[in-house]
């Protein structure tokens, strides 16, 4: 199945953009620790951990890798859903006094919201679509290629 993905234009990461690189270094942290919340903190037990999640947030990363502008897309419209969905959440342990959890969930709000700051910078969206408009999918081999 990945072999067909090409990852060849992360090759070039020290090329990026800074606020590219600051992009991808954030989304990772920002999937890694809402992982590591969701699954080490707030669920008891452990056995009904939702895979769905998991699943979204490692597909993003990976699609994000391609640097395809649509991947950009997919992991802004990811992200203001958990900064929606983990915002009640965050009020609600902040007003019953439980600091330690309203912390945690409340450093998930801030690098969710930072890495969809940097998302949306312009100089990442034109990195994004011109990367995107540089490669091209063949159907004959069934591979991206890159345009001249």
């Amino acid at each position: 199945m990945f072999d067909k993905i090409k990852f060849e234009k992360i090759k070039e990461f020290r090329d990026f953009p800074q606020s590219v690189k600051n992009a991808l270094v954030l989304m990772f942290i920002s999937w890694g620790w809402c992982f590591l919340t969701l699954y080490l903190y707030l669920y008891h037990p452990p056995e009904q951990i939702p895979y769905r999640p998991v699943i979204a947030g490692v597909a993003i990363c990976i699609s994000i890798l391609m640097i395809k502008n649509w991947a950009r897309m997919l992991c802004l419209l990811c992200n203001v859903m958990i900064i929606v969905q983990f915002s009640p959440l965050f009020f609600t342990y902040a007003m019953n006094d439980n600091i330690i959890d309203g912390l945690v969930i409340g450093l998930n709000l801030i690098l969710f919201a930072l890495t969809t700051y940097y998302m949306f910078i312009k100089s990442t969206a034109e990195f994004f679509k011109a990367n995107s408009q540089k490669w091209s999918y063949d159907p004959s081999s069934g591979e991206d290629v890159k345009k001249n």
